[in-house]
């Protein structure tokens, strides 16, 4: 294509929905004369970003991973979670060659059999019907204890639920009449994925150590005296410093959602391991749901199927250069997610992480690392060097499950900011920028009914802009959106749909997988 504009920009914000004016949308109560603009000037439309629009449930709220996965896939990508559910209904669950493997491993060594599961959210992660269906396979099996180490949400659950919520888990496990919850950690700590190693190492020492400072009989007794978003690793009913898990033992993650475990299973299986000190364990069997990242030593219950002829991939093929651009907190999902799962890097394809800011908590640190992305990509765009770009802002996302409302407002100015200069670099060299969202969250920061943190994400549309001079003055595909409230516009697509319009403004053809449809 002669006239392909270059560069192509996509800039990805987290956790930037679309919804009404009202006290607990930080997005419109933020100064953004940007985007603003850009509204006023360029197509924009409404995109579905949850629910069956980006392959869940009805009314089942995304996250970053799922959205990332729909825009680089270009269709509506299948979780993993109905493929366990029909097993268990079918009862291949119960027949499963790891899950019973595992089993048979802890009875020929005389070993205990420990799981690892996240309790809490029923989608995104890990369900809680799979654990129970594990507890009873392996009753079945003739295993007579089971020590649990669970995982507390606290970010896509509901706010300041986790006692109740174990409290109905031991409940169900005193009916089937096996597990013993012996750890309880936030996921800050266990399933960290931004290489904030110390955070994993508390986990990790609690789980296999029994070291913490915090030590009681109950579950119950430990969340009301130290339960807060970031629940510290916690030893429950053990004698501190008791070993818990140890050479020979079996162990089962029950978590589905495959970045957010890797810290934590390397931790555990890499006999080479520097990020922290730990003894290796020996003979340990371990088993993940599905398969957390390539030539991790485990067996794997349910194998992921990955994507072919994802945006990513077609560039490739049609030897346009690449870069991808995110912070630590975000990489995974511009990265293996937008490739379709796939770790490894396409032909003439970079990535560049940016770290993250060290810092206990984001809400202090609201622009996190904006300015330093913006920064690689306003460079990326002065190479020349490459035909497609892909960013990410975190923080909106990140700041809004803070908790703190003018933390999330200031962020979203940041970011509003930080977008008018990438604009000003791609048009200056006739290129094309869009720009979308994963998935809602900072528009519905607080509850104005009940005055309450909202914490989760959203089931709220996403803006999709396309920025480029030869569509000055062109309204979207439905058109202009009334008094340029843009979350009255009706939804003219879905995530999937960004990868083939795309394409369609580089002139490149959709490969026949690619099921989504271009917007322009």
């Amino acid at each position: 294509m002669l006239n392909r504009p270059k560069p192509a920009v996509l800039l990805t914000l987290s956790g930037w929905g679309l919804a009404p004016n009202t006290e607990g949308n930080a997005i419109t109560k933020a100064r953004t004369p940007n985007l603003d603009k850009f509204a006023s000037q360029y197509p924009v439309m409404s995109l579905g970003a949850s629910g069956p629009d980006v392959g869940l449930l009805d009314f089942e709220v995304s996250n970053s991973r799922i959205g990332h996965l729909n825009l680089g896939a270009g269709r509506v990508y299948k979780k993993i979670l109905p493929r366990i559910n029909q097993a268990i209904k079918d009862g291949s669950f119960f027949e499963n060659k790891a899950f019973v493997s595992a089993c048979e491993h802890a009875i020929e060594n005389n070993s205990a059999l420990h799981i690892i599961s996240l309790f809490g959210n029923q989608f995104h992660n890990a369900n809680d019907e799979h654990f129970f269906a594990l507890l009873n396979l392996i009753k079945d099996k003739g295993i007579k204890q089971v020590f649990v180490h669970a995982i507390l949400d606290g970010e896509d659950a509901i706010y300041n639920s986790a006692k109740v919520h174990l409290q109905n888990i031991e409940a169900r496990m005193l009916e089937i009449g096996l597990g013993k919850i012996v750890t309880i950690s936030g996921r800050y700590y266990s399933l960290d994925n931004s290489r904030h190693w110390d955070r994993t190492k508390h986990a990790y020492e609690a789980m296999v150590n029994g070291q913490s400072n915090y030590n009681f009989a109950t579950t119950s007794e430990a969340i009301t005296d130290s339960y807060d978003t970031e629940f510290v690793p916690t030893i429950i009913g053990q004698k501190s410093g008791t070993k818990i898990i140890n050479d020979n033992d079996a162990v089962i993650f029950t978590n589905f959602g495959a970045s957010l475990c890797r810290q934590l299973t390397k931790a555990f299986v890499l006999p080479s391991f520097a990020p922290f000190d730990r003894k290796y364990l020996r003979n340990l069997f371990f088993v993940t749901m599905t398969n957390y990242e390539k030539e991790i030593p485990v067996a794997v219950a349910f194998l992921r199927s990955y994507i072919h002829n994802s945006l990513s991939e077609i560039l490739s093929k049609n030897e346009l250069s690449q870069i991808r651009i995110a912070e630590t907190e975000k990489y995974p999902c511009v990265t293996s997610f937008f490739n379709g799962m796939y770790d490894e890097r396409f032909n003439n394809d970079e990535w560049k992480m940016v770290s993250s800011q060290k810092v206990e908590n984001y809400k202090d640190f609201p622009e996190m690392s904006v300015g330093q992305v913006t920064s690689e990509v306003i460079k990326a765009i002065k190479s020349e060097k490459y035909d497609f770009i892909l960013a990410n802002f975190a923080s909106a996302e990140a700041i809004s499950i803070t908790g703190d409302f003018k933390a999330t407002v200031k962020a979203c100015e940041i970011i509003d900011k930080n977008i008018g200069k990438i604009a000003d670099y791609v048009l200056a060299e006739d290129g094309v920028l869009f720009i979308t969202s994963d998935h809602g969250n900072a528009e519905s920061s607080l509850n104005v009914q009940t005055e309450s943190i909202e914490k989760n994400g959203s089931t709220n549309n996403v803006p999709f802009f396309i920025i480029k001079e030869s569509l000055f003055g062109i309204a979207g595909r439905v058109g202009d959106s009334p008094d340029q409230d843009l979350s009255l516009l009706p939804k003219s697509g879905v995530l999937a749909d960004v990868a083939p319009t795309i394409l369609k403004v580089l002139g490149i053809d959709n490969p026949e997988e690619m099921t989504g449809e271009s917007l322009i």
